[in-house]
């Protein structure tokens, strides 16, 4: 095969501390135990974090000077994905390939995360890595919020990065239990591979893909309204919430929100379900004028989708009072004197399109869908 016809690739490695953790006496793995889930320097003793500091400084100094074996020897990530470019050499030619960290939202996490991507960087490696707040096991709510929050970014990002013809792979050698059980989940709906490395095997595993996708269609129409005000961080009563189930909800201080398998049913069904039609609004307080509906006859798949993500975004706007909006909405006064005299209202679509609305109150009416004013 040709390399120019080799699909560049995009892959998402989970980050543990063994790099970091590994062959170091009881008195700093002590302090290490103790400041696992520190977030911030601030968070531990000024004692502890010089210590901390000068290992970090000596285990980094260490591992880039050190040769492709005792690199492999010493991170369980980069042994795996050294392993998958042996196996793949022509697919790891791509000068477009990516390469993601997923970090625990730690010092210890992050500081490892930097030193594997410092690493990759001198070699050329285009890299960055991914973490989210609360990512760590102090708190199990917060791991969870963060989790279905990290489930998110991925799969948005990820389905971008297909779209735009990347092979998408998961290397799950390294990180946390908490985390890779998750995301190994995760991969068998959008990874094209995922990997893994025991320690002290020379053979990867791979783990293959399931042989159909996640099909929640019908629940999610069932509860399609509840589903986009939780997705969109709006309110839902417990009568919508009790014909949803469990494993998809999380409750936390009386309020319901989507869990981290949730999120992941919500994305993959949510652009086959927007593309259809221009949906119901979720909020009372956004209307459709008699007229609207036919002004959108003749738009295509990929506009009523955004159609619809702008009406979720209308509702989040209005239930806040309209005090905070997203910045994809941009809501703004028409200023041609037909318009504005009417007090007429647009947000952009995309280039060529726009809503028209008025707002009454608390109401947002949305008029028609009308081409763009240049």
């Amino acid at each position: 095969m040709n390399k120019k016809d080799i699909q560049p690739t995009l892959t998402l490695m989970t980050c543990g501390t063994s790099l970091i953790t590994n062959g170091i006496d009881s008195e700093l793995r002590s302090i290490i135990n103790r400041c696992a889930n520190a977030v911030n320097w601030t968070d531990i003793s000024s004692s502890d974090a010089a210590i901390l500091k000068s290992h970090f400084k000596e285990k980094e100094k260490q591992f880039l000077a050190s040769n492709e074996q005792e690199i492999r020897r010493l991170s369980a990530e980069l042994n795996g994905l050294l392993a998958w470019q042996e196996e793949n050499p022509v697919a790891n030619s791509q000068l477009q390939n990516e390469y993601w960290i997923i970090a625990t939202d730690t010092i210890l996490g992050k500081t490892t995360a930097e030193i594997i991507q410092e690493w990759l960087g001198s070699h050329g490696y285009h890299t960055q890595i991914l973490s989210e707040s609360g990512l760590r096991t102090a708190n199990l709510i917060e791991f969870r919020q963060a989790l279905s929050a990290l489930t998110k970014r991925i799969v948005e990002s990820v389905t971008g990065y297909r779209n735009g013809g990347y092979q998408i792979n998961f290397n799950l050698t390294g990180g946390f239990k908490g985390i890779n059980g998750f995301l190994q989940a995760l991969a068998t709906v959008y990874a094209n591979q995922t990997y893994y490395l025991f320690e002290g095997s020379t053979e990867l595993l791979y783990i293959p893909q399931l042989p159909y996708r996640l099909d929640a269609t019908q629940i999610i129409t069932e509860n399609l309204t509840a589903f986009r005000r939780l997705a969109n961080g709006m309110s839902i009563s417990q009568a919508q919430s009790s014909t949803i189930p469990d494993i998809w909800l999380f409750d936390i201080d009386s309020s319901t929100m989507l869990s981290e398998w949730g999120e992941l049913i919500w994305l993959d069904t949510m652009p086959k379900l927007y593309q259809q039609q221009v949906l119901p609004s979720p909020s009372d307080l956004v209307i459709y004028s008699p007229s609207f509906l036919d002004t959108i006859k003749k738009a295509d798949a990929s506009l009523i989708e955004i159609i619809n993500k702008r009406i979720d975004a209308l509702a989040v706007y209005a239930e806040g009072g309209y005090k905070q909006m997203l910045k994809s909405l941009d809501v703004k006064a028409l200023q041609a004197n037909q318009y504005r005299d009417k007090g007429i209202l647009e947000c952009d679509l995309d280039a060529h399109h726009r809503l028209f609305m008025t707002r009454d109150g608390e109401h947002i009416t949305i008029l028609e869908l009308h081409a763009a004013l240049h």
